[in-house]
């Protein structure tokens, strides 16, 4: 008999291996089992055959050498640390290679990849402490507020999305959020993840994709996903720039219409003897309250229209307090 055997080839060598090796389980031990080429243990690429076209399934393995999957999987793996390359294909099974290409990429697979905690903390990823920290910096408790979906009185509270609100409750201050009726707060991180229903890592992730932070979390985002992250960011810090624009001009607006409101208090009034100042209140005290009140109260579109039109009111305020 040839002390070295070829692996089968078809179906029918298949069958002829299984019934070898039955009967030679009948005499031995599972460990100690041999194939019928003289002395040699028996092994899994024993029943492979080359090309991929020719790949065993797991189940035929299996029925063949009466195992379980897992038995197999492990004798696979012994053999692949003895140096024989056994490919494997999750549709269609375990062969042994017939091409260099095939050879090379069953090697390549074989090389101990990354873990899981490696993979989620990639190339320049930062410690997951940093990760929160540079989030609660760079996004307040009312950035998230405001880019998921709640609106402000003129005070800066919003009504509370955790509990049936019916008056402003929840308040923002020092990049923190709080509802003075159902006793919550938090930071940013906080309300995302009580907003959106996510632990606290999955809305760090949120908050980095929605506002464009850039943190190498996971993967490097595509060119669309970067594209749409900046202009989130931009509209963001719009609204901001906006708010700090709208609270200092409410403040002057006010001021010019206190002008024109104590003028118009004075007993006997005279006209004729005010300068270009005092006549300019007079002139735009209602404007001064409407333009107050719209900015505080009005739709967004009114306050847009203020927005515009804000270098000539400008001039008439400047004129009032003559500044």
């Amino acid at each position: 008999m040839n002390t070295k055997e070829k692996a089968p080839t078809s179906a029918a060598t298949l069958a002829e291996a299984a019934a070898e090796m039955t009967t030679c389980r009948a005499s031995f031990p599972l460990s100690d089992c041999t194939t019928a080429t003289a002395g040699r243990q028996r092994k899994v690429s024993d029943l492979l055959s080359r090309g991929r076209e020719n790949a065993v399934p797991l189940r035929h393995l299996k029925q063949i050498m009466e195992t379980d999957g897992r038995t197999i999987r492990l004798m696979i793996q012994r053999e692949r640390l003895e140096g024989i390359p056994i490919c494997a294909d999750n549709l269609t099974g375990y062969f042994l290679p017939s091409t260099e290409d095939e050879k090379t990429a069953c090697v390549r697979s074989m090389r101990p990849g990354k873990s899981c905690g490696q993979r989620r903390q990639s190339k320049g990823a930062l410690p997951l402490t940093d990760y929160f920290r540079k989030v609660r910096e760079r996004v307040s408790a009312q950035d998230a507020a405001r880019h998921y979906g709640l609106t402000f009185d003129r005070r800066g509270w919003a009504l509370c999305p955790f509990h049936n609100d019916k008056h402003p409750s929840m308040s923002f201050r020092n990049g923190r959020f709080r509802c003075w009726v159902c006793d919550v707060g938090g930071d940013s991180i906080d309300f995302t993840a009580r907003l959106l229903g996510l632990d606290a890592m999955g809305a760090v992730e949120r908050l980095n994709a929605d506002f464009g932070l850039a943190l190498p979390l996971h993967r490097k985002p595509t060119q669309a996903e970067a594209k749409a992250a900046r202009r989130r960011l931009e509209v963001t810090e719009a609204h901001r720039a906006f708010e700090e624009w709208r609270d200092g001009f409410i403040n002057r607006l006010n001021a010019a219409f206190r002008e024109g409101h104590l003028l118009l208090l004075e007993d006997n009034l005279d006209i004729d003897r005010l300068n270009d100042g005092q006549t300019a209140a007079i002139r735009m005290h209602e404007p001064f309250e409407h333009w107050a009140d719209a900015l505080m109260f009005g739709t967004p579109q009114e306050q847009a229209e203020i927005f515009r039109e804000r270098r000539a009111i400008t001039r008439w305020i400047d004129k009032v307090l003559k500044t």
